[in-house]
């Protein structure tokens, strides 16, 4: 396995996963230092942040 390395100005984490929710709206990536979702705005609000 490849290992891709994903980097912040201070971690470094490798790149475990990524894909996108059924409804197209929510994107998850998780690397060996954590877990993050972005979700895209809806026409009837904002969109969500990041989890961490």
């Amino acid at each position: 396995m490849t290992a891709w390395p994903c980097a912040r100005s201070d971690i470094v984490s490798e790149l475990r996963a990524a894909g996108f929710s059924p409804s197209v709206r929510t994107v998850a990536v998780a690397t060996s230092s954590g877990l993050s979702l972005w979700t895209r705005a809806t026409d009837d609000g904002p969109s969500g942040g990041v989890l961490e």
